[in-house]
């Protein structure tokens, strides 16, 4: 059972005709905390200024909530800063290694202990957008959740109206580690240990655990361009789907179930829905006029110890993650997708798929075949 959970549930890049190049991105994908002394060269700043403002707007995040750190004297002030107080000291190693710089999030005061954070889903997809496409360029990340929010706040002058929810550390790999390297994935996976589908996936409700089929290679045809930003930009313009229904419901659930979460906990749990009554539901559910042809209900544990202890729902920060690989995964499969967070009926959904009571819907995927 447990050699099942370090290696791809299959090797994806044989079902499609043409290159399915995400999954080099999101194997490759693994939280690093030893870097080389580095200087973000002025054009690779520019690029990614210009791909943080584009990811904060596709994912519906407020303005300027994500802003990269790359001044060196704030970097080592921050590294010192963040790990301070004995709740922070998960990330005592941040002094000891050399980040080139921070993504920080920054949201609304108070939003994070909403009981249905507003602003938080939105900013953390978009976070992970901004970890997939460093991963494409070379640098290696992690997600920093317990930081002394007040201690970096003060170093940026950020203010009392702000909340700094999470962070982002990146830097480029110590030489002996390489962040792009699906091989490498195949070869050393034990930093991805991950619980196998039938924990995590289900069908119509949580009584009916997905189980993988078997699929002819070169099933269907992947869009033509895979890296990040050309997915984020084809999210809500889907063509030529053709890859059959089974298929996209479990590239998306693998998607998720190798997205990362607080403590590796993994209390994420996806429902695929394509029943026409089920899928009814789940419009009404979310107050939209598309006519969904399939959608995923993503939920996640409420409540947790560690939720209490670090003033965080992860709920609302490991799902909406995974929503991010969910949906690049179907953009790649040439799917138009949409995501609902705000205002759905959560009671509602939790009936339909019989949830358990301590988990919390964050939000469903919507999937519009052309």
């Amino acid at each position: 059972m447990k050699e099942e959970t370090r290696r791809a549930t299959r090797d994806y890049s044989l079902l499609s005709s043409t290159p399915w190049g995400i999954w080099n991105t999101l194997y490759s994908r693994r939280s690093l905390r030893r870097f080389e002394p580095t200087v973000v060269p002025d054009d690779f700043a520019v690029a990614f200024e210009r791909f943080i403002e584009k990811a904060t707007s596709i994912r519906n995040a407020p303005s300027n909530s994500i802003f990269p750190v790359l001044d060196e004297v704030k970097v080592s002030s921050i590294s010192r800063a963040a790990q301070k107080g004995l709740g922070n000291k998960l990330n005592v190693w941040l002094p000891r290694t050399h980040p080139a710089g921070f993504l920080v999030m920054r949201t609304s005061k108070g939003d994070r202990n909403s009981e249905r954070p507003r602003e938080l889903p939105f900013v953390s997809m978009a976070g992970e957008d901004c970890i997939l496409w460093l991963t494409e360029n070379g640098y290696g990340t992690c997600w920093l959740g317990a930081i002394n929010a007040e201690a970096v706040s003060r170093i940026l002058g950020l203010g009392e109206a702000v909340d700094i929810p999470l962070m982002i550390v990146f830097g480029k790999p110590e030489e002996k580690v390489r962040t792009v390297s699906y091989d490498k994935f195949t070869l050393r996976t034990l930093s991805r240990k991950r619980k196998p589908l039938r924990e995590i996936a289900f069908l119509e409700d949580m009584s009916n655990h997905f189980v993988p089929v078997d699929f002819p290679e070169r099933a269907f045809e992947s869009a033509e361009k895979q890296d990040i930003e050309s997915l984020l930009e084809s999210m809500d313009s889907g063509s030529k789907y053709n890859a059959p229904l089974s298929l996209l419901l479990e590239a998306c659930f693998e998607a998720a179930r190798i997205s990362p979460s607080a403590a590796n906990f993994q209390q994420s749990r996806f429902v695929g829905i394509s029943s026409l009554d089920g899928l009814e539901n789940v419009q009404e559910a979310c107050k939209t006029d598309e006519k969904l042809d399939a959608a995923i209900v993503a939920c996640g544990k409420g409540g947790r110890f560690d939720e209490r202890m670090y003033e965080r729902p992860f709920w609302m920060i490991d799902v909406p993650i995974a929503i991010s690989h969910i949906t690049l995964v179907a953009a790649s499969m040439r799917i138009r997708v949409a995501v609902y967070i705000e205002s759905i009926d959560e009671s509602s959904l939790k009936k339909q798929i019989a949830a358990q009571d301590n988990l919390r819907v964050a939000g469903v995927v919507g999937f519009m075949f052309e």
